[in-house]
C-alpha cells in the first residue's frame, strides 16, 4: 500500500507457505487469501486515521466484487481494474480478450452497490468502482487520446474515429478509466525506484530478500521525505546524490575511529592461527581465498572472520 512512491504498509505472502496471519475480522470473511490481506492492509489503515477518508486503487490481482462490498461497508472507497473470470463479474459484461468491439464502446452494471464497466480501447478494459458512476454527465471525462497503432487488435475501429492523417484527437473516456490512470500509481513509482539502484545480492537464506526489500523501502521513503521537507523543496534532490550521502554517513560511521571500544580486541592479546574449520569462503575476503594475515584487531566487522577460519583470541 503505497502513494506517490511513499509505502505505508506492506505484508509478506508465499505461494508455498501463505500469508503471515491477517486479523481475525480479516480471516472469517468470505475472500480468497488475497482479498484478506488487502482487507487487512486497508483495515489497518482506517484504525490508525479514522478521520480521514481513503480511496484505494487496486490492479486485477486484488479486485473483486465481494472485496469492494466489504471496503465500501467500512467506508472505503475502490477502484481497479478486473478480470473477467473472477468471482462477481457480472456475465452480460464477459466478452474475450480478442473480442471485436466499437472504438469507446462502453457498457456497465452495478450489483450490490459495485459497479462494473466494459470500455472498449485498443482491447476490452473491465474495472469495477464504488466511488464513480457509469453513467450522466459525470460518467465521462473529455482527454487527449492518441490514434492506436496499425498493430493495434483494434487499429481498424479507431480509424473510423480519428480522421486521416490525425494522430490524437480529444475524446470523452469514462471517469473511472481517468481516475485510475492519475491514481494507481502509488505502487509503480515504488517499484520503478526501486530498480533504479537495486541492493539485492544472491543469497542462500530465505529471510535475506525480505531484508533487501525492506532495505529499499526505507532507502525510497526517506528520499521522498527528504524532498518533501521545506528547504528542499525548490531544489532537485537527485536520486544517485541522495544515496551516495547515505554511504558515505554510514562509511563514517562504521570506521574503526568511530567505534565503540567495548568492540575492539584489547591490544594486549595475540591473536593466533590454527587449522580452519571448513573451507567456506570469508565473507570480507576473495571467495574460494583463505586471509594470509590475522584480521585488524579493532575492526569489527571482521569478528566473524576470527571463528571461522581457526584464528583464537589467546
Amino acid at each position: 500500500m503505497a502513494e506517490k512512491g511513499y509505502v505505508w504498509e506492506f505484508h509478506p505472502s508465499s505461494n508455498t507457505v501463505g500469508g503471515d496471519p491477517v486479523d481475525v475480522e480479516s480471516r472469517l470473511l468470505q475472500l480468497t487469501d488475497t482479498g484478506k490481506m488487502v482487507h487487512h492492509l486497508t483495515r489497518r489503515l482506517h484504525q490508525r486515521h479514522r478521520k480521514l477518508s481513503f480511496n484505494v486503487y487496486m490492479d486485477n490481482f486484488c479486485t473483486t466484487q465481494p472485496l469492494l462490498e466489504e471496503l465500501h461497508r467500512m467506508g472505503i472507497g475502490t477502484c481497479g481494474t478486473c478480470r473477467q473470470q473472477f468471482r462477481g463479474f457480472p456475465k452480460e459484461l464477459k466478452v474475450g480478450k480478442n473480442a471485436k468491439l466499437p472504438y469507446h464502446f462502453r457498457s456497465g452494471a452495478v450489483n450490490d452497490g459495485v459497479a462494473t464497466l466494459l470500455w472498449m480501447d485498443s482491447s476490452p478494459v473491465t474495472m469495477m468502482s464504488t466511488i464513480h458512476p457509469l453513467s450522466g454527465e459525470d460518467s465521462l471525462v473529455l482527454r487527449m487520446r492518441k490514434h492506436l497503432g496499425n498493430k493495434s487488435t483494434n487499429a481498424s475501429g479507431a480509424n473510423s474515429t480519428f480522421l486521416p492523417g490525425e494522430h490524437q484527437k480529444e475524446l470523452d473516456i469514462p471517469v473511472i478509466v481517468d481516475a485510475y490512470n492519475q491514481h494507481k500509481v502509488g505502487v509503480d513509482v515504488a517499484d520503478q525506484y526501486r530498480t533504479y539502484f537495486d541492493t539485492q545480492l544472491i543469497s542462500r537464506r530465505n529471510w535475506y530478500p525480505l531484508f533487501y526489500w525492506i532495505l529499499e523501502t526505507a532507502l525510497i521513503n526517506s528520499l521522498i521525505i527528504y524532498r518533501d521537507l521545506p528547504a528542499n523543496k525548490e531544489r532537485t534532490v537527485d536520486h544517485f546524490d541522495f544515496r551516495l550521502s547515505i554511504v558515505h554517513d554510514l562509511l563514517q560511521a562504521g570506521s574503526p575511529s568511530t567505534m565503540k571500544s567495548s568492540s575492539r580486541i584489547p591490544a594486549s592479546q595475540k591473536i593466533t592461527r590454527s587449522a580452519p574449520p571448513h573451507n567456506l569462503p570469508c565473507p570480507h575476503c576473495l571467495p574460494g581465498k583463505l586471509p594470509s594475515t590475522p584480521p585488524c584487531p579493532s575492526a569489527e566487522r571482521y569478528q566473524e572472520c576470527i571463528p571461522r577460519f581457526g584464528w583464537r583470541v589467546e
